[in-house]
């Protein structure tokens, strides 16, 4: 089970996401915030931020292998936020 924890020491740092076979890009993640928990739950609700170097193109939302650190391959469900000013954005949230 990944816990917010598991994300917070590696925030400014580099993980790859596996779009498909042809299409894996660098992502920094950018930030970590715990939320809400309306149950009583093991793990306190929390989203993972990660930036990509795309600028006019996105990947829709869906599950895709992302390389952590220390965890290795995990699949996660990635929604796409819009870009800022350095790339686009991409959330992944954690019940």
């Amino acid at each position: 089970m990944l816990l917010k924890e598991d994300f917070d020491p590696f925030v400014g740092n580099s993980l790859l996401i596996h779009f498909n076979d042809d299409y894996i890009l660098n992502a920094e993640i950018v930030s970590v915030s715990e939320g809400m928990s309306y149950a009583e739950s093991i793990r306190i609700p929390f989203s993972v931020i990660l930036r990509t170097d795309q600028k006019n193109q996105y990947f829709e939302q869906g599950t895709y292998p992302i390389i952590h650190p220390e965890k290795g391959e995990l699949e996660v469900f990635l929604v796409p936020l819009g870009p800022d000013e350095k790339g686009m954005k991409y959330e992944a949230v954690f019940n």
